[in-house]
């Protein structure tokens, strides 16, 4: 995006426009912990998925896009170094 120069009429391809960019700065200094945050996420469900599921868990009805199974369950899983309470449906 190229932001207009102080020569009217003219602008300068290189130039970045700065609005938003310091937010963006302080959201990448989080990126590896949220990151990891996700892999210990699927590592959890797939433990769950590799123990036969979870132990109790309730059906779905959909009324689109019809799955070959469709299951909520009500649980716990690791977030941040502890285990929060969550509702997922697979």
């Amino acid at each position: 995006m190229a932001v207009q120069s102080a020569i009217v009429g003219q602008t300068d391809p290189l130039r970045v426009p700065t609005s938003g960019l310091e937010e963006d700065a302080r959201v990448l200094s989080t990126v590896p912990e949220y990151l990891n945050r996700g892999q210990a996420l699927l590592d959890w469900w797939r433990e769950v998925e590799r123990n036969g599921g979870p132990a109790e868990k309730f059906r779905l009805e959909r009324s689109f896009n019809q799955p070959t199974r469709s299951f909520g369950f009500y649980g716990t899983a690791p977030a941040g170094g502890t285990m929060i309470p969550v509702m997922l449906s697979g």
